[in-house]
């Protein structure tokens, strides 16, 4: 009878620690947001949208910094920053596409292998390449270069590879790369809308000159507008300026990103080459994860006609036309800044005679990767962007425009409304 008391006992512990576990788990789940409130100092429904999300990271399937790409030397003319998979469902094999800088005039002289799982040897591949060529480069310079593809293909399904490696013909020097590859999204649903946002080549406009400082409190502005609007993931090319404290900040309001270090290698860059770069690789590394996708520098904020959470008027207008349309220029307007304006949106002059350097796309992946080069302008009733500037001296008050005298009534209470939430937290 003692035996069946003690075991009884030890079934009644163990019973009571596992309670205790799951006790401890709630409370601190509990306390974080109770630390969250306190950290906005309120507990409406914009905090609580926040709280909501950061609670919700766990459900996020896309993984966009794994492999994380970095700068790999290729010999000494040639660097590699990341490898993608792709493959064509009605034929067999695939092919790796890797992402290279060059010099302009250098010999190409590679082959490539793969390694695929289950394999012990290494499987040789066709290997090609393809230059880039610019209307703009960064002449006047000894480092002259170029984007490269590297192209690595295979005419036989062996599965998914999980590196390449390109062997230099001449020195027979040997370059691993890991290899980023799609999900299973019969799974997984595709998220919506990504944001791949350019901090490399990118100054606020509040800095004067070309300060390479960003000021936290812009870095935040600029998160908790774009997640005010609907945008739930964030890949983000950086240098430096996403600090361990500013990451922090960001998981406090909710704000998932994924950064992807970005030190480019050569010492001279033209601002269309980084562009172009940065762009093929966002749409790369979320060709099987997101219906749509945007590149942005940290000042241009994009302000649709209604939360994208709310209204699905923005895809439905994006989905409307025919497949072979898969790039939307948004109307974009050079907003003139003023130090003593904390939130960017209460700036309400624009210029329109500024240059504009590059149009703001949004790019429809519902087809796969973006191939075509047709753009087509955006209703500026469903989305406008913002690009937040300091004015020229040349620019004077008369000639600049109030752009609230363009938006419709509903376009812009909206842009009001996330006006007024950046203003309880910021």
């Amino acid at each position: 009878m003692r035996k069946y008391q003690q075991l009884a006992l030890v079934i009644i512990s163990l019973i009571s620690i596992m309670v205790l576990i799951m006790y401890r788990n709630e409370n601190s789940k509990l306390r974080y947001i109770l630390e969250v409130v306190n950290f906005f100092g309120r507990t409406d429904a914009a905090a609580l949208v926040r709280i909501e999300n950061s609670t919700t990271f766990s459900h996020i399937a896309a993984d966009f910094a794994t492999p994380l790409p970095m700068w790999t030397r290729l010999g000494s003319e040639f660097h590699a920053y990341s490898s993608f998979w792709t493959k064509n469902s009605f034929s067999a094999g695939g092919e790796v596409v890797t992402l290279v800088v060059g010099l302009r005039h250098a010999i190409v002289n590679f082959r490539c292998q793969l390694q695929f799982p289950g394999h012990a040897s290494l499987m040789s591949g066709k290997f090609e390449f393809a230059r880039e060529e610019y209307n703009e480069v960064a002449s006047g310079s000894a480092e002259e270069f170029l984007m490269y593809r590297f192209l690595c293909k295979v005419s036989r399904d062996f599965g998914t590879p999980e590196t390449v490696v390109f062997v230099n013909t001449t020195s027979q020097a040997e370059h691993v790369l890991p290899i980023r590859s799609g999900r299973n999204n019969t799974l997984t649903p595709r998220t919506s809308l990504v944001a791949c946002v350019d901090m490399v080549s990118s100054t606020l406009p509040k800095s004067s000159g070309k300060s390479l400082h960003i000021p936290e409190r812009d870095i935040l502005q600029y998160f908790i507008h774009h997640q005010i609007v609907g945008i739930d993931e964030f890949i983000v090319y950086d240098h430096y300026h996403i600090t361990g404290h500013i990451r922090e900040l960001l998981y406090r309001h909710g704000i998932k990103i994924s950064i992807l270090p970005y030190n480019f290698p050569f010492t001279v860059t033209a601002d269309v080459q980084n562009r172009v770069f940065l762009e093929t690789d966002c749409l790369l590394r979320t060709s099987h994860d997101a219906n749509f996708v945007l590149l942005a520098r940290i000042n241009e904020y994009f302000y649709p006609t209604a939360s994208l959470k709310r209204s699905k008027t923005l895809f439905k207008a994006l989905s409307s036309h025919s497949a072979d349309i898969q790039r939307f220029a948004v109307t974009t307007k050079t907003v003139c800044t003023e130090d003593s304006v904390r939130i960017l949106a209460e700036n309400h002059q624009y210029d329109p005679n500024a240059k504009i350097l590059h149009p703001f796309i949004v790019y429809r992946m519902e087809a796969g990767v973006v191939e075509n080069v047709k753009l087509l302008d955006l209703d500026p009733h469903v989305a406008i962007v913002h690009r937040y500037s300091r004015c020229s001296n040349k620019s004077s008050s008369s000639s600049l425009i109030d752009w609230r005298t363009t938006l419709k009534t509903d376009h812009y209470s909206y842009v009001m409304k996330i006006t007024e939430e950046l203003r309880k937290v910021l």
